[in-house]
């Protein structure tokens, strides 16, 4: 995602969109371990992603309080 689409999703969206990336990194990372893994350049996008999100949310938690 780009942090344009990010910036204009809601805090529980965001939320919502972290879980999701940490649980599909944690599974692409389990793969990979196995050998049944094609999709390298998947896990530095999510982990990119997973930091644009965090980056956000601490973004607007420093901005209301």
């Amino acid at each position: 995602m780009s942090i344009k689409e990010l910036r204009n999703q809601s805090t529980a969206e965001l939320n919502q969109a972290l879980t999701a990336a940490r649980q599909e990194l944690h599974q692409l990372r389990l793969r990979s371990r196995t050998g049944a893994f094609k999709q390298a350049h998947r896990l530095r996008q999510l982990r990119k992603d997973i930091a644009r999100s965090l980056t956000i949310l601490k973004e607007r938690q420093s901005t209301t309080g």
